[in-house]
């Protein structure tokens, strides 16, 4: 009697706590996050008919019927295989007792959730993922995964996001794993969270700091604007190319050396717009020396003979740049180059790297591969003075500390100058610093935005995102979380 109700009580107990306890909802995530460039949650409810990706996937129906039904979380991930279609993902409780049954063709189950895929092509590779081996998330990714369970937000994944971001790959490496929580605001879309490079995912968030704050608008012919304490996350992902770092080296002279030069200063760089002339768009990237001025003047003269020899012309700075006091004499340079060599030769041949100056189609101008007028300008640099220092007397020279290099027209003094003058800083006093302010709109009516951007993003009308390394070597130190923030005006 004894026995038989203590092995009652055994089985009665844990039945009894499993049912008080609720089942891990969405439990799916982990094993879809594995193969996903992308996943991103949405909470249901606020309008009357159902998303566009819900008809496509569900038809017009079902997806009505689901939608006033299902209040909770839904998601969509992209897979990262090439083709850029989404898939929809809802709990399997949502499909309970609606009619018809069974699931769509195009559905496939993954423990408590149903994914529906655009077409049999992708439901088959996302069957051909889930049948690979699977490893738990750990760490950061257990965190975003949780996140994703709980919140509207947004996890990708440094493994397969390259397929997403193509060509701009390179310049994400301190970001390629990690996820953000969404807050609407009206109009506004902001966010908060935490990245980290590929490798072993960090345990989770370090001790909160507080974040950078998005860069805001500076002019009205900015089309873009990043600012950070150092190049180096910049540049970096493209220097590890031996396509890259070897050219550089044998035409242009930018070598361990000078490429460090690069690497280590604070930056400021702007795309502005440009109404007239044979370019659409120019480059300026503002540079803080310190006091390596003279290691610099050496990268620029190894620079100045690669140009040479590409058949580049140099001329001096304008005069308007001498009687601002802000030039050295003899050390600022424009390039152009001769009629008859084609616009794109010109600005390809006046960059070390690929130019984002692009032929001007509001205005007459040449195609990409007929010829640049004689003398036009195709890049340049200039040197900028700070005041002399109280140790030089007020009529001591001026050292420079600043360089602007440009591609296109020759940028007017009064815009090169920083806002803040001789104190500028434009990494606040840290490496590891990054704010971008942009006007999304202007940029797609330009064709400057790479393949694959959501519609959603083009058609904003500005998008502000800082980002702050958490490690103590900022993000030279290969390892550790950002922290990030950001926000999208929405049309």
């Amino acid at each position: 009697m004894v026995t038989g109700l203590t092995v009652a009580l055994l089985l009665a107990g844990p039945s009894w706590l499993l049912g008080r306890t609720p089942r891990l909802h969405a439990a799916g995530l982990e094993r879809l996050a594995a193969s996903a460039a992308l996943l991103q949650s949405f909470r249901s409810g606020g309008l009357p008919t159902p998303p566009a990706l819900w008809r496509e996937r569900l038809g017009p129906g079902l997806a009505q019927q689901l939608w006033v039904r299902h209040a909770g979380l839904w998601w969509q991930f992209w897979g990262g295989h090439g083709d850029g279609a989404e898939f929809l993902v809802l709990p399997a409780e949502a499909f309970a007792g609606v009619t018809p049954l069974p699931l769509p063709p195009r559905a496939l189950q993954v423990d408590d959730l149903v994914v529906l895929a655009a077409d049999p092509l992708n439901r088959q590779w996302l069957q051909d993922q889930l049948r690979l081996k699977f490893a738990p998330p750990q760490g950061q990714q257990r965190q975003c995964i949780n996140q994703l369970k709980s919140s509207e937000s947004v996890y990708w994944s440094g493994p397969t996001l390259g397929e997403v971001l193509g060509p701009l790959t390179p310049l994400f490496l301190p970001f390629q794993q990690g996820c953000f929580a969404f807050a609407g605001e009206g109009k506004a879309l902001s966010w908060q969270g935490h990245a980290s490079p590929l490798g072993p995912s960090p345990a989770g968030p370090q001790a909160a700091a507080p974040l950078l704050e998005p860069t805001a608008r500076q002019d009205a012919d900015a089309l873009l604007l990043l600012k950070g304490g150092q190049l180096a996350p910049l540049v970096d992902g493209l220097l590890e190319s031996r396509l890259v770092r070897e050219p550089l080296q044998k035409s242009y002279g930018l070598g361990p050396a000078q490429l460090g030069l690069l690497r280590q200063a604070p930056f400021e760089l702007r795309l502005r717009s440009q109404a007239k002339g044979p370019y659409q768009a120019s480059l300026v990237l503002h540079l803080a020396l310190g006091a390596n001025a003279s290691d610099w003047r050496a990268l620029l003269s190894g620079l100045r003979k690669g140009l040479l020899a590409q058949g580049l012309e140099e001329k001096e700075g304008s005069a308007q740049w001498q009687r601002q006091g802000m030039g050295q004499p003899f050390s600022n340079s424009t390039w152009q180059r001769d009629e008859g060599s084609s616009a794109g030769d010109s600005l390809a041949a006046g960059t070390a790297a690929p130019s984002t100056a692009t032929p001007n189609t509001a205005t007459p101008s040449p195609s990409p591969t007929s010829t640049v007028p004689r003398s036009t300008v195709v890049g340049g640099w200039r040197w900028l003075n700070r005041p002399p220092g109280p140790s030089q007397g007020a009529g001591g020279p001026a050292q420079p500390r600043e360089l602007l290099l440009f591609l296109g027209p020759e940028p007017k003094p009064d815009g090169a100058r920083a806002p803040q003058g001789a104190a500028w800083d434009p990494g606040l006093g840290r490496a590891g610093t990054l704010s971008l302010w942009a006007q999304p709109q202007a940029l797609d009516r330009l064709g400057l935005w790479p393949p694959g951007v959501p519609a959603v993003l083009k058609r904003s009308r500005s998008l502000r995102i800082g980002a702050r390394a958490l490690a103590a070597g900022g993000w030279s130190s290969g390892s550790g979380a950002s922290q990030l923030s950001g926000r999208l005006e929405l049309p």
